[in-house]
């Protein structure tokens, strides 16, 4: 009778191993797969906004070309902006989305006040455009008017909606 139930509880013992195991290489597959497309999605958006910031970079080079003409300082500034623009852009593209946090947390560390004065403004223009991008809200004639309509104490000397024959009231 021991026998039969050792028997019995190494045979559960090892569907019990053999589903655990299943069910660890089916999660690993599943982890593979959300990795793989959390990769493809980033790499996209990687791309997307290089190529975003490089329009931003050509469409300052022309305003600089411009404005070189009328103020040579203050083209030089956008030229050199440019510049710095398409350069993030190049970094953008051609660095893994792990090399970005590294150099970004390289960065921080050296340059601790930058780095927050530059998330702070980045911060605060991504509000703005934020606000900016919101659908407005249309508020209805209730809510705006600050001064109740006056109720009407004395009746009109005619009302447009009574009939003629009434005549003046």
């Amino acid at each position: 009778m021991t026998q039969k139930n050792i028997t019995r509880e190494d045979t559960g013992h090892e569907m019990r191993t053999g589903l655990g195991d299943t069910a660890k290489e089916a999660a690993g597959h599943i982890a593979s797969d959300a990795r793989a497309e959390l990769d493809a999605r980033v790499a996209g958006k990687k791309q997307r906004a290089g190529d975003e910031l490089s329009s931003v970079a050509d469409a300052l080079r022309d305003t600089s070309d411009d404005l070189r003409e009328r103020v040579p300082m203050v083209g030089d500034y956008a030229e050199r902006a440019a510049d710095t623009i398409d350069d993030l852009a190049s970094f953008l593209r051609d660095k893994s989305p792990g090399e970005i946090i590294d150099d970004v947390q390289r960065f921080a560390r050296r340059e601790p006040a930058l780095f927050f004065g530059g998330a702070f403004a980045l911060g605060m223009v991504a509000a703005r455009f934020l606000k900016s991008s919101a659908p407005r809200q249309t508020r209805s004639s209730e809510e705006t008017s600050q001064e109740p309509e006056p109720e009407e104490t004395e009746p009109a000397l005619t009302d447009p909606g009574l009939p003629e024959e009434w005549g003046a009231v």
